[in-house]
């Protein structure tokens, strides 16, 4: 769980699968702070919602990180990742009864809309979600007379069925919902101001920045990628190439990022690996591509820029965030994306690779802490190009610097 820390409080839980978060998730949140008197609200993205699949590829930390973005400047706001590291299918009973057992101090309040009030009594386990929370069902201010008492009605009938633990939120009208907005985005018409008057600023920019919910192509098919590198890579060089795509997949897998993406920047990664050095530096010069004085000295860590600017300018991929996972693959950087991890660890510990020290550690730390994988890796970099430091790129020096903290 990460926030402020949280003794003997009223908190309430606001789930989902915030795909994306918006506007009117925070104007639910505010309006249980103050309609309750709450001292926090922890935001729990789902990591495998038992009724929905995870849209168009976006994967359960980029819904994370895209929460975070938008309660960042919110001190009553927090957020867990406890759903989306736990196995399996994420109920709320479970989560309940997690947090109960580990803070029996606080009263914990369950936020969920009218629409789920209705369902309510088919999730899993319902008693035992009221055995261990305050139901509070938001409602909006535009609901009509007929539709007020089919509520109260509902209200009733779970408080006959479950104990009194509901309760009424009154929330403003919100005129739209994640579906609505993931069209909106994905249409070739999209409307900007509208999406600034749905979504939180800084939501908005990393969907831009990662061009999510896009149904545009991503150039090639992964099929056709495979056909063009058989033919510019050495036989040796496909193989790893290969087995990073393969090992990235297993690692989207683990931790519920899109396996399209992963798959496609492990199979680029190294497509500007057999080049020539003065091929290298030639395609730099000619498209403003900046090299350092350590990449001018050793060009061939210039493949990965390389590769980058080639995954988009001859592949077709439109992501920016798979061109960004190719681009530090080899060197890492600080704060790095869950894509970026994955393509890093998976250049380090695919099976064909062999002489790296400590390898089996490293291996099964990828699939337990991903962080502390990288940390793994960046500590033996660093110690292997210690002997000629002028070898190694300042980025890094930079990401060890970063994630040392995990070790």
């Amino acid at each position: 769980m990460r926030g402020r820390k949280i003794d003997g409080k009223k908190i309430g839980i606001l789930g989902g699968t915030f795909n994306p978060i918006h506007l009117g998730h925070l104007q639910i949140a505010y309006a249980a702070l103050a309609q309750f008197h709450l001292d926090q609200v922890l935001f729990i993205p789902a990591g495998q919602p038992p009724h929905k699949d995870i849209f168009q590829g976006v994967g359960a930390w980029q819904r994370y990180e895209m929460v975070q973005e938008a309660i960042q400047d919110e001190p009553a706001f927090a957020i867990s990742d406890m759903e989306i590291r736990s196995e399996g299918k994420s109920y709320t009973y479970r989560t309940l009864r997690y947090l109960t057992r580990h803070h029996p101090e606080n009263q914990y309040y369950f936020i969920l809309g009218e629409d789920s009030l209705e369902s309510f009594s088919t999730w899993r386990n319902p008693q035992a979600i009221c055995d261990c929370a305050q139901i509070l069902a938001a409602v909006r201010q535009d609901l009509g007379e007929t539709d007020n008492r089919k509520l109260e009605e509902e209200i009733e009938h779970c408080r006959s069925r479950f104990g009194p633990v509901f309760h009424l939120l009154h929330t403003e009208n919100f005129p739209v919902s994640s579906t609505r907005i993931r069209q909106e985005i994905s249409s070739g018409n999209r409307d900007e101001n509208l999406l600034r008057q749905w979504l939180p600023d800084r939501v908005l920019a990393y969907i831009q920045k990662y061009h999510l919910y896009r149904t545009e192509g991503n150039g090639m098919d992964l099929d056709e990628i495979r056909e063009v590198l058989k033919k510019e890579l050495t036989k040796s060089r496909y193989r790893h190439t290969e087995g990073v795509m393969y090992t990235a997949a297993s690692l989207a897998m683990r931790y519920l990022c899109s396996m399209e993406d992963a798959m496609t920047a492990g199979l680029l990664h190294d497509c500007a690996k057999c080049l020539s050095d003065d091929e290298k530096l030639r395609i730099c010069r000619e498209h403003d591509l900046p090299v350092s004085e350590v990449e001018e000295r050793h060009p061939q860590l210039l493949h990965a820029k390389v590769g980058a600017f080639l995954a988009k300018e001859k592949y077709g991929v439109k992501s920016e965030e798979i061109c960004h996972a190719i681009a530090v693959h080899t060197t890492g950087c600080a704060d790095m994306s869950f894509l970026d991890k994955i393509i890093f660890v998976s250049d380090y510990i695919e099976p064909g690779r062999n002489r790296a020290p400590r390898l089996t550690a490293v291996r099964q730390a990828a699939f337990e802490d991903i962080d502390r994988c990288c940390a793994m890796i960046l500590q033996d970099t660093v110690e292997y190009l210690s002997v000629d430091e002028k070898s190694m790129d300042p980025t890094t020096h930079e990401a060890y610097a970063f994630y040392k903290k995990y070790l």
